[in-house]
C-alpha cells in the first residue's frame, strides 16, 4: 500500500519553473536559453489536467510540458570571456507544448518500456546570421558526438588537428632551417599537450556526461557489459533483464504550424 501511495504521488507531481536561464560555454561560443515559464503536469487520455495513476488495465502515464517565451541566443566571446557584440537571437519568444507518453510493462516497472515525446510549435521564427552559422554547426557537431558517446574523442581530434595545423603554418613561414629551432624551443609545450590529452582521457568527461547519465538510454551500450560479463552463462538472465530496463523504445515527433527561417 505504501509503495502504491508513493507511486501515485510521484506520478502526479506538478513542476513549475519561472525565469529559467541555461547557458553553455564552449571555447569562444556562448549558447544561452531563456524561458519565462515552464510547467509539467499529469493529464488524462484527452490530455486534460487530471490526477492519474497507472493500473493493471491501463499501464500508461501521460504528461504535458508547456514552455512559454523561449529565447535562444548564440554569441561569440573574446579572449577575456566577454561578448563584445550581441547577435540577434536564434529563436525569440517561442512557446511550445510537449506531450510525454509512457508505457510500462507492469505496475512494478521503474522505467517505461515505450517513451513517446511529441512537441507542437504554433509559430517558429528562426534567424541565423553569417557569424552564427559556424557556431551553430559546431554546436550541432557537439550534439551528435554527445549522442554517440564520442564527445571526448571529438575534442581530442580537434586538438590534434589544431596542433598539426599550427605546426604546418610555422613550417611554411620559417622554412626548413627554422623547423629544428622551433622543435627545440617548444618541446615542453607539445609534451604538456600530450600529458593534458592523457589526463583528459583518464578523467570523467564533466558535468555534461553526468547529466546525460540520468537520461534514459537511447543508444544501446550492452557491448561494454558483454566484455565485462564475458561468456558466463549465469549472467545471461541478468543481462536480459538489464537490457529490458536500459533500452526503452523512444519515439520523438516535432510538429510546427508555421515556420519562418531567416539567413
Amino acid at each position: 500500500y505504501v509503495q502504491s501511495l508513493i507511486r501515485r504521488v510521484v506520478n502526479n507531481v506538478n513542476i513549475v519553473i519561472n525565469n529559467l536561464i541555461l547557458k553553455y560555454v564552449e571555447d569562444d561560443i556562448v549558447l544561452s536559453v531563456n524561458i519565462t515559464s515552464a510547467e509539467c503536469y499529469t493529464v488524462d487520455e484527452l490530455w486534460d489536467r487530471a490526477f492519474m495513476d497507472i493500473s493493471a488495465t491501463d499501464l500508461v502515464l501521460r504528461k504535458v510540458i508547456n514552455f512559454s517565451d523561449c529565447t535562444v541566443c548564440l554569441d561569440k566571446r573574446n579572449a577575456s570571456g566577454k561578448i563584445e557584440f550581441y547577435q540577434d537571437p536564434l529563436l525569440y519568444k517561442c512557446s511550445f507544448r510537449t506531450r510525454l507518453h509512457f508505457t510500462y510493462d507492469n505496475l512494478n516497472s521503474k522505467m517505461p518500456s515505450v517513451i513517446k515525446i511529441h512537441t507542437l510549435v504554433e509559430s517558429l521564427k528562426l534567424s541565423i546570421t553569417d557569424q552564427q552559422l559556424p557556431m551553430f554547426i559546431r554546436i550541432m557537431q557537439l550534439g551528435i558526438a554527445l549522442y554517440y558517446g564520442e564527445i571526448g574523442n571529438f575534442k581530442d581530434g580537434e586538438t590534434e588537428e589544431s596542433a598539426c595545423h599550427n605546426k604546418d603554418m610555422l613550417g611554411n613561414i620559417a622554412g626548413a632551417e627554422d623547423e629544428t629551432r622551433v622543435d627545440m624551443q617548444y618541446p615542453a609545450q607539445y609534451k604538456g599537450q600530450e600529458l593534458y590529452s592523457q589526463q583528459e582521457d583518464e578523467q570523467p568527461q564533466g558535468w555534461v556526461s553526468w547529466a546525460w547519465s540520468f537520461v534514459p538510454a537511447i543508444v544501446s551500450y550492452d557491448d561494454g557489459e558483454e566484455d565485462y560479463l564475458g561468456n558466463d552463462p549465469t549472467s545471461t538472465t541478468h543481462q536480459q533483464k538489464a537490457q529490458t530496463l536500459k533500452d526503452p523504445i523512444v519515439s520523438i515527433g516535432f510538429y510546427c504550424t508555421k515556420a519562418t527561417v531567416t539567413f
